[in-house]
């Protein structure tokens, strides 16, 4: 249906309640596992953003692992943006932590190169994810996370939750992962899903200390996956106030070996926050 280096290291750095400014990666094919923020404290509109450069672009939005999505498809003339308003689909992109296969991978396809990110454009708690292209995907990725603000309590049916989502680009692909904490409620550190082209699976634990997030997981397949995280709502100490931080992540083959610190907005008791994930045993890290 159709509607008009050798790597040895993961430096990782959270920004919070500021949008920094994100570049994405210039591609023609992208896959991308869209988060589910709670809607209590604001999920939504959703957008995409897209833009072309020297070369005009027909560019492609569809979920392949459900027939039932209509694609949309866009004529872009050459240097120009466009937003994509997905707000209605939203039930279908979200992935939420429901510990089942879900059919809501996202994918992008266009005729000549252009950047994208997802935009979720809520004044309370909302953020930006630049979609990597085919820099996101690959078969060994180790997981960041922050690990010194807690996500907001729980109340009743308001769960606020600290993920990352699996999405496989191939069918038959095998995803195992190794977790320093408990995931999904399992009991187990350990899991294993088979997941089929544009299938995605969200591994969750709900709001907890800072120190139980699951940063460090080893995830692994047999075929190219892509990696969302999200942590949702998080906590700044003795502020009312709170916001979503989130990445689509990169394979461990496409860490770095030096980084440049860049100072934010915290002080005192509550100062920045930076964090190194090695990806080989016997890394030594100099700052």
């Amino acid at each position: 249906m159709l509607m008009r280096f050798r790597l040895r290291y993961i430096f990782f750095f959270i920004s919070f309640f500021y949008f920094s400014q994100s570049i994405a990666q210039s591609d023609i094919d992208f896959w991308f596992a869209a988060p589910d923020l709670q809607q209590a404290h604001g999920d939504r509109p959703i957008y995409l953003r897209i833009a072309t450069s020297k070369q005009p672009a027909e560019v492609t939005i569809s979920l392949p692992a459900n027939p039932n999505f209509t694609l949309i498809v866009i004529s872009i003339p050459a240097d120009t943006s466009v937003s994509v308003n997905l707000t209605s689909y939203i039930d279908l992109i979200e992935n939420t932590a429901n510990a089942s296969i879900q059919k809501k991978g996202l994918r992008v396809q266009s005729t000549s190169r252009i950047t994208c990110y997802y935009d979720i454009a809520n004044t309370w708690n909302g953020d930006l994810f630049a979609l990597k292209g085919r820099n996101a995907l690959g078969t060994k990725f180790t997981v960041p996370f922050q690990m010194a603000f807690v996500n907001r309590p729980s109340s009743g049916t308001n769960t606020y939750t600290t993920d990352f989502i699996v999405l496989a680009t191939e069918d038959s692909t095998v995803i195992d992962v190794v977790s320093p904490v408990i995931l999904n409620g399992s009991g187990s550190r350990n899991s294993s899903v088979k997941l089929n082209k544009g299938e995605t699976y969200v591994f969750s634990i709900l709001a907890a200390a800072a120190v139980n997030r699951p940063g460090g997981a080893l995830v692994t397949s047999n075929k190219p996956i892509a990696i969302t995280t999200k942590d949702d709502t998080l906590g700044y100490p003795g502020q009312g106030c709170g916001d979503s931080a989130g990445d689509q992540l990169i394979p461990d083959r496409l860490a770095g070996q030096e980084f440049a610190l860049i100072a934010g907005y915290f002080t005192g008791t509550n100062p920045d926050y930076y964090y190194v994930f090695a990806t080989e045993d016997n890394t030594k890290v100099n700052v």
